[in-house]
């Protein structure tokens, strides 16, 4: 499945839960419950740097296609994060590189974040795009 079409499954998925509270709510339950990051990878060089809370990431590239695992000390944060890294799990490098995720404001997820938040967010895909093979 191409991200186009994830983003637009998660858009219309979860756009069904009226609430924007309630939408940012089951979001973070459903994606915290991803595998955690194993603790030998939660080190100094997968931390992602301009986050408040501890966020790791860390990835990998096999067949063509990127794979990305994360961990965060906040449960709030597991929840965004792995929704996130979780989205670019499974595509190809080019794809990573041309879709932002604009799920998340058209879910209106960024609403229920704190500035700092939301900048730790960016900082995410940014790490994302740094582990993204060129």
């Amino acid at each position: 499945m191409s991200l186009t079409e994830k983003q637009s499954r998660l858009i219309e998925d979860y756009s069904l839960i009226e609430n924007p509270l309630e939408r940012f709510s089951a979001l973070v339950e459903h994606y915290r419950k991803l595998p955690a990051l194993p603790q030998a990878e939660q080190i100094e060089e997968n931390i992602v740097r301009g986050c408040v809370s501890r966020v790791w990431v860390a990835g990998g590239f096999q067949d063509g296609v990127c794979h990305f695992r994360s961990e965060a000390d906040s449960p709030i944060l597991q929840g965004v994060v792995r929704l996130l890294t979780e989205f670019y799990s499974g595509a190809t490098p080019s794809e990573i590189i041309g879709c932002e995720p604009g799920f998340l404001d058209a879910l209106r997820l960024t609403d229920q974040l704190t500035p700092t938040r939301r900048n730790g967010l960016r900082q995410v895909r940014q790490r994302i795009l740094d582990l993204t093979p060129r």
